[in-house]
């Protein structure tokens, strides 16, 4: 069992938005959410999204972020 928070965690990203200490998780798919829409009529908007964690969160699925390696862009032809 690992002790890590989001920050370290290799599904742990900041995408379209940066909000403080945020990101988000991208372990699984995105999940459906329902986004209330205050307009002329009452309705709703269904999205897809990833939850939204705090750098100092946990879960279960927690796996350390791995460093890029110095050989992966490179193809067959480098030296």
């Amino acid at each position: 069992m690992s002790n890590g928070t989001c920050k370290t965690c290799g599904f742990w990203k900041r995408q379209e938005i940066e909000v403080g200490d945020y990101a988000y998780c991208q372990k699984y798919a995105p999940q459906p959410i329902i986004v209330p829409q205050w307009n002329s009529s009452p309705a709703e908007l269904y999205e897809a999204k990833w939850p939204l964690t705090q750098n100092t969160g946990w879960c279960g699925d927690y796996e350390k972020k791995k460093l890029p390696s110095v050989y992966e862009n490179r193809g067959p032809d480098s030296a």
